[in-house]
């Protein structure tokens, strides 16, 4: 967290060996030096959110956008600050889980960050965070380019810690949290919405663009590969 110093004048002054206190040349010459440096404090105090994507908004969005070379293709301020967070995620990252997880960090706005490794190359991503439902095939898209080839998101979860279920316990009608264990039937889950990903396969047809095995009434219905 960074905290703003006001009085490096006087801290500096304070510093004064008890022999020099009372030398006002010498006084006066700290004063001077140290005037200087809290005009640089003051300054770079009042420039510290303007490279912070959360805090600023409009035409700093846009130069924000320069600077991580996103364009803003006309889009609102929240899509658009989602969408710079995810840039600055896709521009550092060479696929390693560190980083991965840094980036949904940034986008969900999280605490915590789960990097769960499945087989066939899949990962799923769970947060503390959240972000705008609507944006999520976006945030899918994005966070895909911050993997490694040949890995991809099977899915995110969600979850709030003050989401904890119970049910009525064996005993006086007690209401245990969630699903506990033998040594602590206080030890509960939390609600959470999971979205999956399931990718659909093609085949060569009159429309090129027919997905998987669709129907007469809906030809672009697809399927998912699946697993067993």
């Amino acid at each position: 967290m960074i905290v703003r110093i006001e009085d490096h004048v006087q801290q500096a002054l304070d510093r004064l060996i008890e022999q020099y206190k009372e030398k006002e040349n010498l006084a006066s010459l700290v004063t001077a030096f140290t005037e200087q440096v809290q005009i640089l404090e003051d300054d770079s105090y009042e420039f510290k959110d303007r490279l912070n994507v959360n805090a600023i908004s409009g035409k700093l969005l846009d130069k924000f956008g320069v600077i991580v070379l996103q364009k803003r293709f006309g889009l609102e301020d929240p899509l658009y600050r989602l969408i710079l967070l995810a840039k600055i995620g896709i521009n550092i990252s060479n696929g390693e889980p560190e980083r991965v997880i840094s980036t949904f960090k940034i986008i969900t706005q999280a605490d915590f960050v789960h990097y769960m490794n499945h087989s066939y190359g899949e990962i799923s991503l769970a947060t503390d965070g959240s972000f705008d439902e609507e944006f999520t095939n976006f945030v899918f898209d994005a966070m895909e380019k911050t993997l490694a080839s040949g890995v991809r998101i099977a899915e995110f979860v969600f979850h709030e810690d003050s989401g904890i279920f119970g049910f009525t316990g064996p005993t006086g009608g007690q209401v245990i949290e969630g699903f506990g264990t033998v040594a602590d039937l206080s030890l509960g889950g939390t609600f959470a919405w999971l979205r999956r990903f399931t990718p659909t396969f093609a085949f060569e047809g009159e429309d090129s663009s027919t997905s998987g095995f669709g129907s007469l009434e809906d030809p672009i219905v697809g399927g998912g590969f699946a697993s067993l």
